[in-house]
């Protein structure tokens, strides 16, 4: 097993050795990693000044792959063909010299192919001139044929980091080849077909390039953004997940209907200002749609044609925001779930106005009203304080003055954005006292 081994790891330290001990004089493409062979040479040209050299010391000759004598010294010039080079231990190393001038590329047209799968991929396709030939080499196993590598860019768009981004792409084909299928892009962009390998290392490639493709395939990521407003007593303004809780101090007229979603999008208090935003690619948009319905009520939808614009939910309930964006030949098609919460009012019995930041104001604690009146009495029953805006409230000043520390009576009566099972909105009606404690500062 030994033995084996050895023997194993000689064999390939030799190829090893054989593949970097070839140097070679004039315009040369070297490969070392061709099938069944030790190296192959491309010149660009072969002339009198091209000259390969064996470099190791176990050199006995040159020979043609059938034996035929070229050469007892290390450096010679090549013809094309099949060369092998005899060393001190009977062993062979072989090589394969090719004139590139004899291969040149010959590309007679470049051009784009739309099939009924457009939306999402497209061909190129290359129609090669009949001239254009393969290049095949003999090894001790049969004929094999060296990779001819071109390559094909392109420009397209990517979503990444909340925008879209230009990027490049790049596709490697062995020739022969008739057609490179690649995925629509999403930017108007040209084809670009560059080879084979040897004509850009030789610096004489040409380039073919399409016309300009015009983007069909169409993507988008639809956003909703909620508009929070800055009234620190509402809650649920931007969440989807109703906070919960029963109100201690109020009494609604009819149950309140559930109306959560289990997996919402976005979703919170009523009014809910959205802001949307198609963020489609816009090389290949020519129209935009957005509709709004009420999942309680699918039939029914409001209709937008602009690419972002901005929405009030003011009525509780579930609703489904659909997008359809289209190009010439292609659409896509996108919703966002919105969830406007039911109404919620909760009264505290206690406020410290002694301006100190924290409790200072009689405010109701509120969700999801589109009507709201609060008025605050005192001990004979005479009105001292009202207003309309849940955001806001008493600060315990009677005309300007501090009111006296005690019980205060208040009422508070306000309209949900939510209805009942009778399609009616839900009604809060709260009442109770309120004691002001003046506190220190």
């Amino acid at each position: 097993m030994r033995k084996y081994i050895v023997f194993i790891v000689a064999f390939f330290l030799s190829k090893s050795v054989a593949q970097n001990s070839f140097m070679v004089s004039g315009d040369c493409y070297k490969i070392t990693d061709a099938e069944g062979i030790d190296a192959v040479f491309v010149f660009n040209g072969i002339s009198a000044t091209s000259t390969i050299t064996y470099t190791g010391t176990d050199f006995v000759e040159w020979q043609e792959n059938d034996g035929t004598f070229v050469s007892n010294i290390a450096q010679f010039s090549p013809d094309e063909g099949g060369y092998r080079v005899k060393t001190n231990s009977g062993e062979y190393f072989y090589i394969w010299v090719f004139d590139y001038t004899n291969y040149l590329v010959s590309i007679a047209d470049v051009k784009l192919d739309f099939g009924d799968d457009k939306c999402f991929n497209i061909s190129v396709i290359v129609d090669f001139d009949d001239n254009t030939k393969k290049m095949n080499y003999q090894t001790q196993t049969g004929e094999k044929t060296l990779l001819r590598k071109y390559e094909l860019t392109y420009k397209t768009a990517e979503w990444t980091g909340g925008a879209w981004v230009e990027n490049e792409q790049r596709v490697e084909q062995i020739y022969p080849f008739t057609s490179i299928a690649v995925e629509s892009p999403y930017s108007n962009t040209s084809f670009v077909l560059k080879g084979d390998q040897f004509a850009q290392a030789f610096g004489i490639q040409s380039d073919y390039e399409t016309k300009e493709y015009q983007a069909i395939a169409i993507k988008a990521y639809p956003k909703g953004v909620i508009s929070k407003r800055d009234a620190k007593n509402e809650i649920d303004q931007t969440t989807p997940n109703s906070s919960g809780g029963t109100s201690k101090n109020c009494k609604c007229k009819q149950e309140v209907l559930n109306v959560v979603s289990q997996n919402p999008n976005i979703g919170g208090s009523a009014p809910l200002v959205v802001d949307f935003k198609s963020n489609v690619n816009e090389d290949a948009a020519d129209f935009i749609e957005w509709f709004i319905s009420d999942d309680a009520n699918p039939n029914s939808k409001i209709r937008y044609t602009d690419k972002d614009f901005r929405y009030t939910f003011d009525k509780a309930g579930n609703y489904t925001v659909r997008l359809l964006a289209s190009s010439t030949e292609c659409e896509y098609t996108d919703s966002i779930t919105i969830t406007v919460l039911e109404s919620f009012i909760d009264v505290p019995n206690v406020f410290t106005p002694n301006g100190d930041g924290v409790n200072d104001e009689f405010r109701v604690v509120y969700r999801s009203l589109i009507e709201f009146s609060a008025s605050v009495y005192n001990r004979w029953g005479r009105l001292v304080a009202r207003w309309t805006d849940p955001a806001k409230g008493w600060d315990g000043r009677i005309n300007g003055k501090m009111a006296s520390p005690g019980a205060y009576y208040y009422v508070v009566q306000a309209v949900g954005a939510d209805k009942d099972k009778d399609g009616k909105n839900i009604e809060w009606k709260c009442s109770g006292d309120i004691n002001l404690l003046r506190g220190k500062k």
